[in-house]
């Protein structure tokens, strides 16, 4: 096999084992440093490698910071009809920084 021929199978081989977390949705927040871009699969949240474009479960507590987790928990709860007054709520009581806490607050009032 030639160099271009592998390159071509390797990304075939990607695209597969991407399927799962692709059938997820993106999420808009920062990644670990290994990962390029964070999906929610409904009942886990799952990186993809940036190198070696595997998917892997991540830990909340320990993989994303507190203002990302707090982006997954919301964006679940809009999901499944929470109010905007739950949502406010629910930020004030995830324990953020002012300034993270304001952040969310705005995002979520211009997008309702």
């Amino acid at each position: 096999m030639t160099p271009a021929e592998i390159r071509a199978m390797n990304d075939r081989i990607a695209a597969r084992r991407n399927a799962s977390a692709q059938a997820g949705n993106p999420l808009p927040i920062a990644s670990p440093k290994w990962a390029d871009a964070v999906f929610d699969l409904g009942d886990e949240l799952a990186a993809r490698h940036a190198e070696t474009a595997e998917p892997y479960p991540l830990d909340v507590q320990a993989d994303l910071r507190l203002e990302d987790h707090c982006t997954v928990v919301i964006r679940r709860v809009i999901s499944i009809g929470g109010t905007g007054d739950e949502i406010v709520r629910l930020i004030r009581a995830f324990g953020l920084d002012a300034t993270a806490r304001e952040r969310l607050l705005r995002t979520i009032r211009g997008a309702s």
